[in-house]
């Protein structure tokens, strides 16, 4: 059984909890639950559903020889302050 499925069932403009319980032999009560968990973001999706990873392509960018040779890209900033303070 799908939850999130069930539950978005529920939050239609004019839906009812009570029919859709039935209609899907849960409880309301559990689909009351559901329903709190999904509007505070708690009620996950499956695996399959997540986003995937989208292609990027960056425009402008610039490559360095040492990047191009080692594929792997050079520190531009220090990743902290390395003045010395006193």
């Amino acid at each position: 059984m799908d939850k999130r499925r069930i539950v978005e069932e529920t939050l239609h403009p004019g839906a009812s909890v009570a029919r859709v319980a039935r209609a899907h032999g849960v409880n309301a009560n559990q689909l009351f639950g559901g329903r709190r968990l999904y509007q505070q973001g708690r009620l996950e999706r499956k695996t399959e559903e997540r986003p995937g990873l989208l292609p990027v392509r960056v425009i402008g960018a610039t490559v360095t020889e040492a990047e191009q040779s080692t594929g792997t890209p050079t520190r531009r900033t220090p990743p902290f302050n390395t003045q010395g303070s006193s």
